[in-house]
């Protein structure tokens, strides 16, 4: 939303025929920007934003691989798994064990594959959050699709998974 008002401002001011009084093109914006720095950081990414995101990639590449020790070194010893959606109308959660899941994707024959998109990353301080569109397809062959939240903290081995939750459907998603 943040991000929406700096843009609504812009246009608003452009609009309002913002343009120098000099009759150049470009826009003056003074005093129409004041008070958007606030926002508008929010909007700009963070440093740390693409080691989260590589953390992120990195799982789900393991995921592929089948490679469920590899996927565990990326979680933080306390990580909580959260599964949610609806049955006949109504929500539903679950909470899984990460190991758990670990290991059947470690001990399943078939390929996983998560596919990410429209990934956004948040980052403050020692704390970042993932949030993305996904599709998994099960030995190539689309299953469902949702929306994964993944939450990290860094410690002194470097960013971890301390939580995921996410969505599942089957309807109005990307099947390719």
């Amino acid at each position: 939303m943040r991000g929406t008002k700096a843009i609504l401002v812009l246009l608003a001011a452009a609009m309002a025929g913002g343009c120098g009084a000099d009759g150049d093109d470009e826009l003056d914006l003074s005093g129409v920007t004041e008070g958007l720095e606030a926002d508008t950081a929010i909007v700009a990414r963070h440093p740390d934003a693409a080691a989260v995101e590589g953390v992120v990639r990195t799982l789900f590449d393991h995921m592929r691989q089948g490679d469920a020790a590899a996927m565990s070194v990326l979680f933080h010893p306390d990580i909580r798994l959260v599964t949610t959606g609806s049955q006949d109308g109504a929500p539903t959660s679950r909470v899984v064990a990460a190991s758990a899941w670990a290991q059947s994707v470690g001990s399943s024959e078939r390929e996983l594959d998560e596919r990410l998109y429209e990934m956004e990353v948040r980052v403050a301080e020692n704390l970042a959050m993932v949030w993305t569109e996904y599709s998994l397809f099960v030995d190539g062959t689309f299953s469902h699709c949702g929306v994964d939240l993944i939450d990290l903290i860094r410690t002194d081995e470097g960013w971890r998974i301390v939580q995921i939750a996410d969505t599942r459907k089957q309807e109005g998603c990307r099947t390719s």
